[in-house]
């Protein structure tokens, strides 16, 4: 009787220390799910505030002097909203790019490389020995690089006006430097003044949109009214598109693209295929834009595209 009783006592207390170390499996297993899912939260956070901020930078190459063949400085312009930092400099040369340096700690530039919003930077590159015959290219520590650098010319030749800045997308060639937009009120008038698009007030009644577009492939295309002009803001979900605009209005809208031919493509309507108007952000944001084509090749192949602007613009 006696060993009965001490076998069931030495049972029982097996069983508290048994479910004693499984409620501390268990906490800890609880503690471990919970601080993973608190670092991945951190870690998403950290990740969209950096895609924020770099939605918000925006640098520009303005000048760049030479001097017996050799690159002498740059000038760099920050067009964005917020503080960027240089931390890269690149050069194109023979078509290859190479890594040139980090100027925020290369001792042989010796420069504080922050740049606040409007303001510019100038860099003394002479003791880098980069050869007038290279495009250089610079980049924030968020990974953003210049949208216009100056296209160098050689020595020999007369300083020229800067290029007026064409990049290249599949079949188009757009024109940076061209690119505009038009406040209205009531009745949208492609005549008369367009102002710069990089820079937007808000609480504009409508919008209109102006690109300068060059199809530089082998056949005509035309776009029809499904292509549009679309933006992003980057403090909210609100995603905006304009469509495209025919000069006089044929119904439906269409744009003929000649081979070589810049056309200036207009986007206003708040549908495809209808008329009607939009309006831009009321509250001051920075949107990324999209150009979105849709048509036909001469011939009749269908022809669509899309063109991230690799830039954003600033609605004041």
């Amino acid at each position: 009787m006696r060993f009965t009783l001490k076998v069931l006592r030495c049972r029982k207390g097996l069983e508290t220390v048994t479910a004693m170390f499984m409620l501390l499996l268990m906490f800890a297993v609880i503690t471990g799910v919970i601080a993973a899912w608190t670092n991945y939260n951190q870690s998403v956070q950290d990740q969209m505030q950096i895609e924020q901020d770099r939605s918000k930078e925006q640098i520009m190459l303005i000048n760049q002097t030479t001097e017996n063949d050799i690159i002498k400085d740059i000038e760099i312009k920050n067009t964005g909203t917020i503080e960027v930092q240089i931390r890269a400099l690149y050069q194109i040369l023979n078509e290859e790019t190479t890594l040139i340096c980090d100027p925020s700690v290369d001792s042989r530039i010796g420069a504080d490389t922050h740049i606040a919003p409007s303001e510019t930077l100038t860099l003394n590159l002479l003791p880098l020995e980069i050869v007038s015959e290279a495009r250089v290219i610079a980049a924030t520590e968020r990974g953003v690089r210049t949208i216009n650098s100056i296209i160098p010319v050689s020595s020999e030749t007369p300083p020229i006006p800067p290029n007026p800045h064409k990049y290249t997308y599949g079949l188009l060639e757009l024109y940076w430097e061209e690119f505009e937009y038009k406040a209205f009120d009531n009745n949208f008038n492609p005549s008369g003044q367009w102002d710069p698009g990089w820079i937007v007030p808000s609480g504009s009644r409508y919008i209109a949109w102006k690109a300068t577009i060059t199809n530089i492939g082998v056949k005509d295309i035309t776009l029809n009214d499904l292509s549009s002009f679309t933006t992003v803001s980057s403090s909210s979900s609100d995603l905006r598109s304009w469509y495209i605009y025919s000069d006089p209005p044929n119904k439906p809208q269409s744009v003929l693209l000649r081979v070589d031919v810049p056309t200036e493509v207009i986007f206003v309507w708040k549908e495809a295929g209808t008329n009607g108007y939009k309006s831009i952000y009321e509250q001051p944001t920075v949107a990324m834009v999209f150009l979105t084509f849709y048509g036909a090749f001469e011939g009749g192949a269908p022809y669509a595209q899309t063109v991230p602007f690799e830039a954003a613009i600033t609605v004041t």
